[in-house]
Protein backbone atom coordinates (compact mmCIF):
# COMPACT_ATOMS: atom_id res chain seq x y z
CA UNK A 1 0.00 0.00 0.00
CA UNK A 2 1.39 3.36 -1.05
CA UNK A 3 1.92 5.94 1.71
CA UNK A 4 -0.47 8.89 1.69
CA UNK A 5 0.69 12.39 0.87
CA UNK A 6 0.56 13.29 4.57
CA UNK A 7 2.57 10.20 5.52
CA UNK A 8 5.25 11.07 2.95
CA UNK A 9 5.35 14.60 4.31
CA UNK A 10 5.86 13.32 7.85
CA UNK A 11 8.73 11.11 6.68
CA UNK A 12 10.39 14.06 4.95
CA UNK A 13 10.12 16.12 8.14
CA UNK A 14 11.87 13.31 10.03
CA UNK A 15 14.71 13.44 7.52
CA UNK A 16 14.90 17.23 7.90
CA UNK A 17 15.11 16.85 11.68
CA UNK A 18 18.09 14.50 11.27
CA UNK A 19 19.86 17.02 9.05
CA UNK A 20 19.28 19.73 11.65
CA UNK A 21 20.86 17.52 14.33
CA UNK A 22 23.77 16.93 11.97
CA UNK A 23 24.24 20.69 11.61
CA UNK A 24 24.47 21.09 15.40
CA UNK A 25 27.23 18.45 15.54
CA UNK A 26 29.13 19.98 12.64
CA UNK A 27 29.04 23.44 14.21
CA UNK A 28 31.11 22.18 17.14
CA UNK A 29 33.91 21.25 14.73
CA UNK A 30 33.26 24.25 12.46
CA UNK A 31 32.71 21.99 9.47
CA UNK A 32 31.32 24.75 7.27
CA UNK A 33 31.28 22.80 3.98
CA UNK A 34 29.35 20.03 5.75
CA UNK A 35 26.91 22.54 7.24
CA UNK A 36 26.36 24.15 3.83
CA UNK A 37 25.64 20.73 2.30
CA UNK A 38 23.20 19.89 5.09
CA UNK A 39 21.28 23.15 4.61
CA UNK A 40 21.15 22.43 0.88
CA UNK A 41 19.71 18.96 1.55
CA UNK A 42 17.15 20.48 3.93
CA UNK A 43 16.14 22.97 1.24
CA UNK A 44 15.73 20.21 -1.34
CA UNK A 45 13.58 18.25 1.12
CA UNK A 46 11.31 21.24 1.74
CA UNK A 47 11.17 21.76 -2.03
CA UNK A 48 9.97 18.18 -2.48
CA UNK A 49 6.99 18.76 -0.16
CA UNK A 50 6.34 22.23 -1.63
CA UNK A 51 7.09 24.21 1.52
CA UNK A 52 8.55 27.08 -0.47
CA UNK A 53 9.41 29.60 2.24
CA UNK A 54 11.22 27.01 4.37
CA UNK A 55 13.11 25.88 1.27
CA UNK A 56 14.21 29.44 0.53
CA UNK A 57 15.37 29.95 4.11
CA UNK A 58 17.54 26.82 3.99
CA UNK A 59 18.90 27.67 0.53
CA UNK A 60 19.84 31.16 1.75
CA UNK A 61 21.70 29.74 4.76
CA UNK A 62 23.60 27.36 2.51
CA UNK A 63 24.24 30.14 0.02
CA UNK A 64 25.83 32.46 2.62
CA UNK A 65 28.29 29.77 3.66
CA UNK A 66 29.26 28.86 0.11
CA UNK A 67 29.76 32.57 -0.65
CA UNK A 68 32.24 32.82 2.23
CA UNK A 69 33.95 29.65 1.00
CA UNK A 70 34.02 31.04 -2.59
CA UNK A 71 32.71 27.69 -3.83
CA UNK A 72 31.13 28.47 -7.19
CA UNK A 73 29.99 24.96 -8.12
CA UNK A 74 27.33 24.40 -5.42
CA UNK A 75 26.57 28.13 -5.33
CA UNK A 76 25.58 28.15 -9.01
CA UNK A 77 23.17 25.27 -8.39
CA UNK A 78 21.66 26.92 -5.33
CA UNK A 79 20.96 30.15 -7.22
CA UNK A 80 19.22 28.10 -9.93
CA UNK A 81 17.22 26.16 -7.33
CA UNK A 82 16.16 29.38 -5.60
CA UNK A 83 15.07 30.65 -9.01
CA UNK A 84 12.91 27.54 -9.31
CA UNK A 85 11.29 28.25 -5.94
CA UNK A 86 10.37 31.79 -6.98
CA UNK A 87 9.06 30.34 -10.26
CA UNK A 88 6.76 28.01 -8.31
CA UNK A 89 5.65 31.04 -6.25
CA UNK A 90 4.93 32.96 -9.50
CA UNK A 91 7.39 35.68 -8.45
CA UNK A 92 8.80 36.17 -11.93
CA UNK A 93 11.21 39.07 -11.32
CA UNK A 94 12.87 37.29 -8.40
CA UNK A 95 13.05 34.05 -10.39
CA UNK A 96 14.86 35.82 -13.24
CA UNK A 97 17.20 37.59 -10.81
CA UNK A 98 18.30 34.29 -9.26
CA UNK A 99 18.55 32.52 -12.62
CA UNK A 100 20.82 35.32 -13.87
CA UNK A 101 23.08 34.91 -10.82
CA UNK A 102 23.25 31.18 -11.41
CA UNK A 103 23.85 31.72 -15.12
CA UNK A 104 26.83 33.99 -14.51
CA UNK A 105 28.51 31.33 -12.38
CA UNK A 106 27.61 28.51 -14.77
CA UNK A 107 29.29 30.47 -17.57
CA UNK A 108 32.43 30.99 -15.45
CA UNK A 109 32.47 27.24 -14.80
CA UNK A 110 31.67 26.41 -18.44
CA UNK A 111 28.88 24.18 -17.17
CA UNK A 112 27.04 23.88 -20.47
CA UNK A 113 24.39 21.47 -19.22
CA UNK A 114 23.61 23.86 -16.37
CA UNK A 115 23.54 26.84 -18.74
CA UNK A 116 21.08 25.03 -21.01
CA UNK A 117 18.76 24.31 -18.08
CA UNK A 118 18.77 27.92 -16.92
CA UNK A 119 18.11 29.19 -20.46
CA UNK A 120 15.12 26.82 -20.60
CA UNK A 121 13.86 27.97 -17.21
CA UNK A 122 14.22 31.64 -18.10
CA UNK A 123 12.15 30.93 -21.18
CA UNK A 124 9.52 29.34 -18.96
CA UNK A 125 9.41 32.39 -16.68
CA UNK A 126 8.73 34.62 -19.68
CA UNK A 127 6.15 32.18 -21.06
CA UNK A 128 4.27 31.92 -17.76
CA UNK A 129 4.30 35.68 -17.28
CA UNK A 130 2.79 36.15 -20.74
CA UNK A 131 5.91 37.44 -22.50
CA UNK A 132 5.82 34.84 -25.26
CA UNK A 133 8.18 36.60 -27.67
CA UNK A 134 10.86 36.79 -24.99
CA UNK A 135 10.34 33.10 -24.22
CA UNK A 136 11.03 32.33 -27.88
CA UNK A 137 14.45 33.98 -27.50
CA UNK A 138 15.54 31.75 -24.60
CA UNK A 139 14.23 28.31 -25.54
CA UNK A 140 16.25 28.08 -28.79
CA UNK A 141 19.43 29.01 -26.87
CA UNK A 142 18.77 26.12 -24.53
CA UNK A 143 17.99 23.80 -27.41
CA UNK A 144 21.19 24.64 -29.29
CA UNK A 145 23.34 23.59 -26.33
CA UNK A 146 21.28 20.46 -25.67
CA UNK A 147 21.72 19.42 -29.29
CA UNK A 148 25.51 19.81 -28.96
CA UNK A 149 25.43 17.76 -25.74
CA UNK A 150 23.09 15.16 -27.29
CA UNK A 151 20.84 15.66 -24.27
CA UNK A 152 17.74 13.83 -25.50
CA UNK A 153 15.72 14.23 -22.28
CA UNK A 154 16.54 17.92 -22.14
CA UNK A 155 15.58 18.40 -25.77
CA UNK A 156 12.17 16.86 -25.08
CA UNK A 157 11.55 19.36 -22.26
CA UNK A 158 12.41 22.35 -24.45
CA UNK A 159 10.56 21.03 -27.51
CA UNK A 160 7.44 20.66 -25.35
CA UNK A 161 7.88 24.17 -23.96
CA UNK A 162 8.21 25.60 -27.46
CA UNK A 163 5.10 23.68 -28.50
CA UNK A 164 3.20 25.20 -25.58
CA UNK A 165 4.25 28.73 -26.54
CA UNK A 166 3.14 28.22 -30.14
CA UNK A 167 -0.10 26.73 -28.83
CA UNK A 168 -0.69 29.88 -26.76
CA UNK A 169 -0.01 31.94 -29.89
CA UNK A 170 -2.53 29.75 -31.75
CA UNK A 171 0.18 28.74 -34.20
CA UNK A 172 -1.16 25.20 -34.32
CA UNK A 173 1.14 23.94 -37.06
CA UNK A 174 4.30 24.82 -35.14
CA UNK A 175 2.82 23.48 -31.90
CA UNK A 176 2.28 20.09 -33.54
CA UNK A 177 5.70 20.30 -35.18
CA UNK A 178 7.53 20.61 -31.86
CA UNK A 179 5.39 17.99 -30.15
CA UNK A 180 6.28 15.69 -33.04
CA UNK A 181 9.98 16.34 -32.44
CA UNK A 182 9.47 15.24 -28.82
CA UNK A 183 7.42 12.26 -29.89
CA UNK A 184 10.17 11.06 -32.22
CA UNK A 185 12.67 11.01 -29.34
CA UNK A 186 10.24 9.21 -27.04
CA UNK A 187 9.62 6.61 -29.76
CA UNK A 188 13.38 6.09 -30.20
CA UNK A 189 13.74 5.62 -26.44
CA UNK A 190 10.75 3.27 -26.27
CA UNK A 191 9.19 5.51 -23.61
CA UNK A 192 5.51 4.59 -23.91
CA UNK A 193 4.36 6.68 -20.96
CA UNK A 194 6.25 9.69 -22.32
CA UNK A 195 4.62 9.12 -25.70
CA UNK A 196 1.21 9.08 -24.01
CA UNK A 197 1.89 12.51 -22.48
CA UNK A 198 2.71 13.97 -25.89
CA UNK A 199 -0.31 12.34 -27.54
CA UNK A 200 -2.46 13.97 -24.87
CA UNK A 201 -0.83 17.37 -25.42
CA UNK A 202 -1.36 17.11 -29.18
CA UNK A 203 -4.97 16.07 -28.55
CA UNK A 204 -5.53 19.26 -26.56
CA UNK A 205 -4.17 21.29 -29.48
CA UNK A 206 -6.55 19.49 -31.84
CA UNK A 207 -9.39 20.26 -29.44
CA UNK A 208 -8.53 23.97 -29.59
CA UNK A 209 -8.54 23.68 -33.39
CA UNK A 210 -11.98 22.08 -33.10
CA UNK A 211 -10.60 18.97 -34.79
CA UNK A 212 -12.49 16.77 -32.37
CA UNK A 213 -12.09 13.43 -34.13
CA UNK A 214 -8.30 13.76 -34.22
CA UNK A 215 -8.34 14.85 -30.57
CA UNK A 216 -10.47 11.88 -29.52
CA UNK A 217 -8.26 9.42 -31.41
CA UNK A 218 -5.11 10.64 -29.64
CA UNK A 219 -6.80 10.84 -26.24
CA UNK A 220 -7.95 7.23 -26.56
CA UNK A 221 -4.45 6.14 -27.59
CA UNK A 222 -2.96 8.03 -24.63
CA UNK A 223 -5.49 6.62 -22.16
CA UNK A 224 -4.81 3.04 -23.27
CA UNK A 225 -1.18 3.46 -22.19
CA UNK A 226 -2.00 5.39 -19.02
CA UNK A 227 -4.45 2.66 -18.02
CA UNK A 228 -1.63 0.10 -18.14
CA UNK A 229 0.62 2.32 -16.01
CA UNK A 230 -2.09 3.23 -13.49
CA UNK A 231 -1.55 6.93 -14.16
CA UNK A 232 -2.68 9.18 -11.31
CA UNK A 233 -4.63 11.50 -13.66
CA UNK A 234 -6.47 8.64 -15.35
CA UNK A 235 -9.97 9.40 -14.06
CA UNK A 236 -9.67 13.10 -14.81
CA UNK A 237 -8.42 12.31 -18.32
CA UNK A 238 -11.37 9.99 -18.89
CA UNK A 239 -13.73 12.79 -17.87
CA UNK A 240 -12.11 15.15 -20.39
CA UNK A 241 -12.49 12.56 -23.15
CA UNK A 242 -16.14 11.92 -22.23
CA UNK A 243 -16.83 15.65 -22.33
CA UNK A 244 -15.21 15.95 -25.74
CA UNK A 245 -17.25 13.06 -27.13
CA UNK A 246 -20.40 14.69 -25.79
CA UNK A 247 -19.42 17.99 -27.42
CA UNK A 248 -18.85 16.21 -30.74
CA UNK A 249 -22.23 14.45 -30.58
CA UNK A 250 -23.97 17.79 -30.09
CA UNK A 251 -22.58 18.93 -33.43
CA UNK A 252 -24.48 16.14 -35.20
CA UNK A 253 -28.15 16.08 -36.17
Amino acid sequence: MKPTKEERKQEIHKVIAQYKLDIVKRRSSQDWPGIARAYKEIAQAYLFIQEWDQALDAFERSCKIYQKLSNKVPLSGIYASMGNVFYFKSQWDMALKLYEKGLALKKDLEDWAGIAKIYNNMGSVHARSGNLQEALKWYPRSLEIKEDLEDLAGKVVTYNNLALVFDLQEDWEKAHQFYNYSLQIKEELGDLLGMSHIWWSKALVYREQKKYREAIELMERSLAVRQDFGHRDLEGNKAVLAGLKKELSQDLE
